[in-house]
This record gives C-alpha cells, sequence and structure tokens, in this order.
C-alpha cells in the first residue's frame, strides 16, 4: 500500500516536470518571437 502510494507521487513528480518544462521552452519560444517580431 505504501509503495504503491510512493510510486503515485513519483509518477506526479513526473508529470509536473514535464509540465514545466513544457512550460519553459513555450516561454522561450514566445520570447523569441516577441524579438523576432
Amino acid at each position: 500500500m505504501v509503495e504503491q502510494h510512493h510510486h503515485l507521487k513519483y509518477n506526479y513528480q513526473v508529470c509536473v516536470r514535464q509540465l514545466y518544462i513544457r512550460l519553459l521552452e513555450n516561454l522561450e519560444l514566445s520570447m523569441f518571437f516577441m524579438y523576432y517580431i
């Protein structure tokens, strides 16, 4: 039971990390477009 919860927590952290990276990439892209235009 505890191990299952730990696994869930790990998956959540990975998900959040991927979302955060995607957000940063989008931010970088938008900044690039702002400077480009």
